[in-house]
């Protein structure tokens, strides 16, 4: 897990707003992350790998109509890595001293859910297992980090200025807390925290804000970033809260 430092989707918004763009077409068949270097991993490493990953949302998971493609970001990729240098050093926080890079390698991930007429909402899940809850729990407390959410308005405004070939007009970028609220489900997390950002883009004269929405959550020793983005308004309330359940479930049934 990143907390708080994910770089956010640089889809430009058109009259019908899609995803980001990339330089080569994904691949046809959907497919999760691939994992790490496995002679940099020991067995045990692997074992916790294959068991976080029965832990990630399904396609079954969505309504009818909804498609799973592949994760086609690469976390090496220059932009990202300079995304991630300039918030650590607004945090004044050093490289080094981030808990859940360390858990970056062990994380699998699903592809990008979205409708299939409609590619400007998405959805992405992540799941980790770290060595020990103690290691999990500071993992999460990075997300809360004092000083975290101007850093990332700061930071998001300098990459999607840098994005565009025109720079858009960006005003105030809203971050804050989202209540995490929940159906009926015994299966809860030891801790949930989610964060909701509105970006306003304008180009050409045209206004749009883009929503990010992440939540993090936490049961025992295993770790869920679930991920929603969205032109025009945030993610569906009804879908946020069943798809979290799902996550929460997942995790409880491997975090215990």
């Amino acid at each position: 897990m990143a907390p708080a430092s994910s770089m956010p989707a640089t889809s430009e918004p058109t009259s019908s707003p899609t995803t980001a763009p990339t330089t080569e077409p994904p691949p046809t068949a959907p497919a999760a992350t691939s994992p790490p270097d496995r002679d940099q991993i020991t067995e045990a490493e692997m074992a916790d790998m294959e068991l976080a990953r029965t832990a990630l949302i399904t396609l079954e998971d969505f309504p009818d109509g909804w498609v799973e493609e592949p994760d086609t970001d690469d976390d090496d990729d220059p932009a990202t890595e300079a995304f991630e240098e300039q918030f650590d050093a607004c945090l004044d926080r050093d490289d080094d001293d981030r808990v859940g890079d360390d858990l970056e390698d062990l994380a699998v991930s699903t592809g990008d859910f979205h409708p299939a007429e409609n590619e400007s909402t998405s959805v992405s899940h992540e799941v980790v297992l770290a060595r020990d809850e103690a290691t999990a729990v500071a993992a999460m407390a990075e997300v809360t980090i004092d000083g975290a959410e101007p850093c990332l308005a700061e930071v998001i405004r300098s990459f999607y200025v840098a994005s565009f070939a025109e720079d858009p007009e960006l005003t105030a970028i809203d971050i804050g807390e989202v209540a995490v609220t929940r159906t009926e489900n015994e299966r809860e997390p030891d801790l949930a925290v989610g964060v909701l950002l509105e970006i306003p883009l304008t180009i050409d004269e045209e206004t749009i804000s883009q929503f990010l929405e992440i939540l993090y959550q936490r049961q025992g020793r295993a770790l869920s970033e679930l991920s929603f983005s969205s032109f025009g308004a945030p993610f569906s309330r009804d879908g946020y809260m069943a798809l979290s359940d799902e996550a929460a479930i997942g995790l409880a049934t491997i975090g215990s």
